[in-house]
């Protein structure tokens, strides 16, 4: 909802802003949803029964067909679309930088050099995004 007034009453038409500010927000809170997962007393706070999530549901599915689409729905909708193009883009890099590292090895080095040095570091690369993708 914070993003909503943003867009409509604090600075309108700022839509770059509020978008960098929305996922700074997105990343701070899936890091701080793991942080209070193994925290002793959030983690009790948090944990609900199936019956308890059954009615937050129903809940969040009211207010959002009653408040107004600029207010929760398309701010909502901002930041779904870079969650899913950040995890796209994460989940291709490391495909690509294994690409590189087969053409790299394969390809001849200028000057009679040989750049089989550097295929262990990329290889480590690749799997190293890779492990952090998952």
């Amino acid at each position: 909802m914070f993003m909503g007034v943003y867009m409509r009453y604090l600075r309108p038409g700022r839509i770059g802003e509020i978008s960098l500010i929305g996922v700074a927000l997105l990343l701070a809170s899936i890091w701080l949803g793991g942080a209070i997962s193994t925290d002793p007393y959030w983690s009790v706070v948090f944990t609900f029964t199936g019956e308890q999530i059954t009615w937050m549901l129903v809940g969040y599915g009211f207010v959002a067909a009653v408040l107004p689409v600029w207010l929760i729905l398309a701010p909502r909708d901002y930041l779904s679309t870079f969650l899913k193009i950040g995890t796209i883009a994460a989940g291709s890099a490391p495909r690509g930088l294994a690409a590189l590292a087969k053409v790299l090895s394969s390809s001849p080095a200028p000057r009679g050099q040989t750049m089989s040095h550097l295929q262990p570091y990329l290889i480590s690369l690749v799997v190293c995004l890779g492990i952090g993708v998952i």
